[in-house]
């Protein structure tokens, strides 16, 4: 069985090391980046199989990231994740983000969409 990648763009420490743990101890394969910027260099050079992505981020938004990957890779599943209850799930939605946690959120709940998620990616692209 093939590894699955994905990229969680998250600035603040202990909310990306936590969710980094959690899903690779589900088994995937998790590369970090702490701002906007940084994750599109990292999707530009590797195609996950999702992209989770907080909202509110330096030098790139989490929205502008979901634009910009939905460019360059049209079929990744991509989560957002929000601190802001206020959100405009329409916006987030256009943009091409697939679900939308509020933190906090339901760990369980985001373990479960990521693992249905990565395996309707996976057989997509087969």
């Amino acid at each position: 069985m093939e590894e699955r990648k994905i990229v969680l763009v998250e600035d603040d420490d202990d909310t990306r090391t936590l969710l980094k743990f959690l899903l690779e101890s589900e088994g995937y394969n998790v590369t970090t980046a702490d701002d906007g910027h940084r994750a599109m260099e990292i999707i530009e050079s590797m195609q996950p199989d999702i992209l989770i992505t907080d909202l509110m981020m330096p030098k790139v938004s989490g929205l502008d990231l979901i634009r910009r990957t939905r460019q360059l890779h049209p079929s990744i599943p991509i989560l957002l994740l929000s601190g802001n209850g206020d959100v405009i799930r329409c916006d987030a939605l256009e943009a091409g983000a697939n679900k939308i946690f509020v933190k906090p959120f339901d760990t369980d709940e985001l373990l479960k969409t990521v693992k249905a998620l990565s395996i309707r990616h996976r057989e997509y692209n087969a």
